[in-house]
């Protein structure tokens, strides 16, 4: 979802300088100073990072705004800080940290500038990592304790009401112009909204800060709000993209149906590989994937189990009890250990070790089976 920019203060960064006139050091200097101004924009673009990141950074307050004119200005913004970069002369940083931090924020530039040709904004409908998953953990996170996060927890629970008002009428607009989100997602994501508020308040994570504060005062304006707002605004999205939404979906999972969706895949493999490859090329790989696997397969199936067809192998490993967790506890469990010796390895490999320890917690029963993979 597209996000909230507040990022007038940052103009200067926009100011070229011409290529000849960077030496060294000052090429290095400036690279920094783009990257420096890049990572404060996202902050204030994104406010949630903050807490989702666990960032020493103070809590800005707001969340993500999906405005169209606010996304012209990231657009606008994102074209000038790579204008600047790549008046810096690249080769004269090699040997330098810099030059480093030159390729990953040219890539980060190039392939976000690239991505707008999607125009996700229009279809912007996610089972996976939509902002119906995003809100309920950024309120399990929301600071409480005093009257500035309180206010601030208001302020957020009301900028996410006016957030689906407007993705409404973006979804409306896409629509008319030719965009739309696959039918099976749409209704993944129904049944997920559903889920968040077919829950008793009490149980609801938006409503999380009001149970962890012990203001009076705050319970009362939060529960409102919630039962008036919130919760009715959730409903009319569901209904609209029940109603109206649903029944205009494509049916194809493929991109290429929407208007530049060739344009919006090659895009999309830049912003998500790195790389350069065309459609064409990806389903060959796939392919070669694919059929090297099964080769492998067929070789590890006759070590394990004495069989040599493909067929035979398949259902021999889905019914192997030795091969299977007995419930979700035993997953959790594993998967919980398999971190713990990632993490106890990483000194031999990596001189230096997040601060952050990685946790693994199940989703909530609300989101089970919904195709969510929201990870942060």
């Amino acid at each position: 979802m597209q996000l909230r920019q507040l990022i007038t203060a940052y103009c200067c960064l926009a100011v070229a300088l011409p290529l000849l006139a960077i030496d060294d050091d000052a090429g290095a200097a400036r690279v920094r100073q783009l990257a420096d101004g890049y990572y404060q924009m996202q902050l204030e673009a994104h406010p949630e990072l903050v807490l989702f990141y666990g960032l020493e950074t103070p809590d800005p307050g707001g969340i993500t705004s999906n405005r169209q004119s606010v996304m012209a200005h990231v657009r606008n913004r994102e074209a000038e800080l790579l204008k600047s970069l790549l008046e810096i002369d690249q080769d004269r940083l090699r040997g330098q940290p810099e030059w480093i931090t030159y390729g990953i924020l040219e890539q980060s530039l190039q392939s976000s500038q690239g991505m707008w040709v999607c125009r996700n904004d229009l279809w912007n409908i996610n089972h996976m990592s939509g902002w119906q998953l995003m809100f309920p953990r950024l309120m399990e996170l929301q600071p409480i304790g005093n009257d500035e996060v309180r206010l601030q927890t208001l302020m957020r629970m009301s900028d996410m009401v006016a957030f689906i008002k407007q993705e409404m009428a973006n979804l409306q607009y896409g629509l008319e112009q030719g965009y739309s989100a696959p039918r099976s997602v749409v209704s993944r994501v129904i049944q997920q909204v559903d889920a968040v508020v077919g829950l008793d308040h009490r149980e609801s994570p938006l409503l999380s800060p009001v149970w962890r504060d012990d203001s009076e005062g705050f319970t009362r304006q939060a529960l409102y709000f919630y039962t008036d707002e919130t919760i009715p605004s959730w409903q009319a999205y569901r209904d609209f993209l029940a109603e109206e939404y649903l029944p205009q979906a494509r049916e194809s999972l493929s991109v290429s149906t929407n208007p530049d969706g060739r344009d919006c895949y090659e895009a999309s493999l830049r912003y998500y590989t790195t790389l350069g490859r065309s459609p064409e090329q990806v389903y060959q790989l796939g392919k070669d994937t694919v059929e090297a696997n099964r080769k492998r397969v067929e070789q590890l199936g006759k070590a394990a189990y004495g069989l040599d067809d493909f067929a035979s192998i398949m259902a021999q490993i889905r019914n192997d009890s030795t091969d299977k967790f007995t419930d979700a506890d035993h997953m959790l469990e594993f998967s919980r250990n398999t971190v713990a010796r990632a993490e106890s390895a990483m000194p031999d490999w990596f001189g230096t070790i997040p601060g952050q320890a990685v946790q693994v917690e199940p989703f909530p029963d609300y989101q089970e089976g919904t195709g969510v993979v929201l990870t942060l």
